[in-house]
C-alpha cells in the first residue's frame, strides 16, 4: 500500500472513530434534552383532564344546578402537582443541556476535522491515480506516434519499389487502410467509464485497497 493509501486507511478509521465518539455525546445529549419531554406531556395530560372538568361543569350548570358542582378530580391535582415537578426539571434540564452543548460541539468539532482530513486523503489517493494515468497515456500516445511515422515511412518506398515489387501496392492495402481507421468505442462504454469512476470514488470512502475498474475496450 502506498504512503497516501496508508494515510487514507488512518483517515478512515479517525472519522469511523469520531463518529462513533460523536454518536455517544449526541445519545447522551438528547436524554437530557428528553427530561423536558415530560412537561409536555403532563401539560397535555391536564389541560385534558380540566377541559374534562370544566363540560362536566356546564352540564352540571345546563341541567339548573341542582345539587352540588362536580369537584375537580383528583387527577387533576395529581396533574398539577406532577407538571410543577416537571417544569423544574425542564429548567434544570435546559440547564444542563446549555452546559452540555460545548462537549456535543466539541465532538462534532472533532469529527467534522477527520472528515476533512478524510476527503484530503482521499484527493491525494486520486492524484496519484491521475499522474498514473497521465504517464500511461503519454507513453501510449508517444507509441502511437512513433509506430504511426514508422508506418508512414512506407509511402515513399512504395514508389521506389514498385518496378521491383510491382504488387508493393496492394501489399501496403491494409497498412493504408489501418493509418484511416476511426475506433469507435464499445456500446456503453462512456457510461461505464462514468459508473467506474463513481464506483472507484464511492468505495475509497471505506476501503483504502479499492481499484479503479479496466478501460473500455475500442475495435478500429
Amino acid at each position: 500500500m502506498t504512503e497516501n493509501r496508508q494515510q487514507l486507511a488512518d483517515a478512515i478509521a479517525n472519522v469511523k472513530a469520531a463518529a462513533e465518539a460523536e454518536a455517544v455525546v449526541r445519545d447522551h445529549h438528547n436524554k437530557i434534552a428528553a427530561i423536558a419531554e415530560r412537561e409536555t406531556e403532563l401539560r397535555g395530560q391536564l389541560e385534558a383532564a380540566q377541559r374534562e372538568h370544566s363540560q362536566a361543569l356546564v352540564q352540571w350548570a345546563s341541567a339548573g344546578g341542582q345539587g352540588d358542582a362536580p369537584e375537580a378530580p383528583e387527577a387533576v391535582e395529581k396533574l398539577a402537582k406532577a407538571l410543577a415537578a416537571a417544569s423544574r426539571e425542564t429548567d434544570a434540564s435546559k440547564e444542563a443541556v446549555a452546559q452540555h452543548a460545548e462537549t456535543l460541539a466539541q465532538a462534532q468539532a472533532v469529527t467534522a476535522q477527520a472528515v476533512l482530513l478524510f476527503r484530503t486523503a482521499r484527493e491525494r489517493v486520486l492524484a496519484d491515480d491521475f499522474r498514473v494515468l497521465g504517464a500511461e497515456y503519454r507513453r501510449r500516445v508517444a507509441e502511437l506516434l512513433a509506430l504511426k511515422e514508422h508506418i508512414a515511412g512506407t509511402i515513399p518506398i512504395v514508389r521506389e519499389f514498385r518496378d521491383e515489387v510491382p504488387n508493393l501496392t496492394r501489399v501496403f492495402a491494409p497498412v493504408s487502410d489501418a493509418l484511416g481507421a476511426f475506433p469507435v468505442l464499445e456500446k456503453g462504454g462512456a457510461e461505464y467509464s462514468r459508473n467506474a469512476w463513481r464506483t472507484y470514488i464511492a468505495q475509497l470512502a471505506s476501503d483504502p485497497a479499492a481499484q479503479l475498474a479496466p478501460a473500455p475496450t475500442a475495435t478500429a
